[in-house]
């Protein structure tokens, strides 16, 4: 099951049942850890449906170019950021986790140009390439006036993360199976470990 209908299945698991006797209704308080999630999956809802728009229709070879421009976007955004809050960053559990983001986000764009070896296609532009860059400038710019980098920080990578997660899902329904859909299993899995440590950290904060 996707992240998309993970999502609109949980909303209708909240939503209240008609004529139902609210009188003894407990209020329960939003979590902002799951906030910050939910807000990732709507960011990375715009960039699906920019993807399906762009991707839809082109012939294979251009889908697996294209792709490969946004997942190497993916991954040189990750690099970036990580690597400009690793300078300015105190908490050494941060750091850590932005040195991680680094190193597997450096390995991940290693094994991308063996995918597009193989396809033998390179890399092709894609608007949704070039917007997930444009955020990762936005959000290097955050952090460079930011009174709590540790935090933003932290909470960038939920968010980043949270919209990779969705976006990695259209990208293998649009793909399907091969060496491009195996690479986006495999980061998928990847996102998921680098969402679930972020969500851990940011729960520190509150």
């Amino acid at each position: 099951m996707s992240t998309r209908s993970i999502v609109a299945l949980a909303a209708l698991a909240l939503a209240p049942a008609c004529a139902s006797d609210t009188s003894a209704t407990v209020v329960i308080e939003d979590d902002p850890v799951d906030d910050t999630v939910a807000d990732g999956h709507a960011r990375g809802d715009a960039l699906a449906d920019q993807t399906f728009d762009e991707l839809v229709g082109a012939d294979y070879e251009l889908q697996i170019a294209m792709t490969a421009s946004i997942l190497a976007s993916i991954n040189d955004g990750e690099i970036n950021v990580s690597d400009f809050a690793a300078q300015i960053v105190a908490d050494d559990d941060v750091f850590a986790f932005a040195n991680d983001l680094i190193l597997d986000h450096e390995d991940a764009n290693a094994e991308l140009d063996g995918v597009v070896r193989f396809y033998g296609v390179g890399y092709a532009p894609s608007f949704t390439a070039d917007d997930i860059a444009a955020q990762s400038s936005a959000d290097i710019g955050a952090l460079r006036g930011s009174p709590d980098p540790d935090f933003d920080f932290v909470e960038i990578q939920v968010l980043n993360h949270a919209s990779a997660q969705v976006l990695l899902d259209e990208l293998y329904s649009i793909v399907g199976p091969g060496e491009m859909g195996d690479y986006i299993l495999s980061t998928s899995a990847m996102v998921d470990d680098h969402l679930a440590v972020s969500a851990d950290l940011l729960a520190t904060f509150y």
